[in-house]
């Protein structure tokens, strides 16, 4: 079963985000929405009271080296916003788990849309990083690899 404030926070905050054109969407499952070619953002009621966010990228296995893991997984400690981004890893899979996890209590539409923003920026900046040769990772520095920006104040209301 869905929770209801989770359908109206989420219906709300995909009306910011597609705009005009949003079309109506089934809540009762988790949603798959493609943020760009690459990226398809997964929104779910999981746990009950919470909203759950996902991205999973494929990794190719040329670019699963030891020290490229560990420098995407450092960004974990590289940001200070809330709810925090986490990176992880799935071993099993090869690929990249992007995620963001916020009590519903604590959420409004406007949180959840500025979240998926920032989910998506820092996807982005994983995937394309992920696609970088070895020696291009190796002429960045440690900070090159803090994805998200600082938050952007969203002017919508709704």
């Amino acid at each position: 079963m869905i929770n209801k404030e989770f359908k109206l926070i989420v219906s709300s905050a995909l009306k910011l985000l597609e705009g005009a054109s949003a079309a109506e969407h089934n809540l009762d499952q988790p949603l798959d929405i493609r943020l760009s070619d690459n990226i398809v953002l997964q929104i779910q009621n999981d746990p009950y009271d919470f909203v759950t966010l996902t991205c999973l990228i494929d990794v190719d296995c040329r670019d699963l080296s030891a020290s490229a893991l560990w420098d995407i997984l450092q960004t974990n400690l590289l940001r200070a916003e809330y709810p925090p981004i986490v990176t992880s890893g799935l071993s099993d899979d090869k690929g990249i788990v992007i995620w963001a996890r916020d009590h519903l209590l604590q959420m409004n539409a406007v949180k959840l849309y500025d979240l998926i923003i920032r989910l998506h920026h820092h996807a982005k900046g994983v995937e394309a990083w992920l696609r970088k040769t070895q020696s291009e990772k190796q002429h960045e520095t440690k900070a090159d690899i803090r994805f998200v920006k600082p938050r952007q104040v969203i002017n919508k209301v709704l």
